[in-house]
């Protein structure tokens, strides 16, 4: 299960966007929680559908948006734990200026949550892919007593 962000819909198909490669062609079914398909809030609904093209994003949190047909309407059961809950660590919300550094370059950025086992950094542009980093996150001043 992958975690995508649905950006608009029709009766046909949607688009949306993810870190998750997918090639065109593929068939994948697609949860949708509070699906704007139905009549009733909170419904949960599954559809098989197909990748009818993918695109390279700049300007997003994701690396790739996606056009899919839908094909059929699915009764595969919903998962059975949420993404959130499957993690090993737990993650904290947070708000934290930090700077993103490689050799050549400097994104400043904004760490949105925190685990023991890693940061999500909301950053200005995308950093370079593939590329070693380091963060500059400033510490808090001690209080003076």
């Amino acid at each position: 299960m992958h975690e995508a962000r649905m950006i608009n819909y029709s009766q046909k198909g949607l688009y949306f966007e993810s870190d998750f490669y997918l090639i065109p062609g593929a068939e994948i079914y697609i949860g949708i929680p509070n699906s704007p398909f139905t009549s009733e809030p909170g419904v949960y609904e599954c559809y098989r559908s197909v990748i009818k093209w993918r695109k390279f994003l700049d300007n997003s949190l994701y690396d790739y948006g996606y056009g899919i047909e839908i094909q059929t309407r699915t009764s595969q059961p919903r998962a059975t734990r949420s993404s959130a809950e499957s993690r090993r660590h737990t993650r904290k919300s947070c708000s934290i200026p930090t700077l993103v550094e490689n050799k050549n370059h400097r994104i400043r950025g904004v760490i949105r949550n925190a685990s023991s086992s890693g940061v999500f950094i909301q950053c200005s542009e995308k950093p370079p892919t593939g590329q070693k980093v380091s963060l500059t996150i400033p510490l808090k001043k001690k209080a003076e007593n």
